[in-house]
């Protein structure tokens, strides 16, 4: 890809996504926190991701029962 594009589903943003330019895998790096405490009926998950430059992805509670 020489570019990213975005695209909406609807006509307001909350339904929209954009796809970055790829980069080699040399140019990224991970550092993965992880917690898990036992719950009662289920567990529900969350993740945030951060980037260097400040944009972030969240990713909704997930249950597994």
């Amino acid at each position: 890809m020489d570019a990213g594009f975005t695209y909406h589903l609807k006509s307001y943003a909350s339904q929209a996504f954009k796809v970055h330019t790829a980069v080699p895998d040399n140019l990224y790096s991970a550092v993965v926190t992880l917690k898990d405490t036992k719950g009662e009926s289920g567990d529900f998950y969350f993740a945030e991701v951060r980037q260097c430059n400040g944009h972030a992805a969240y990713v909704s509670p997930v249950y597994f029962k």
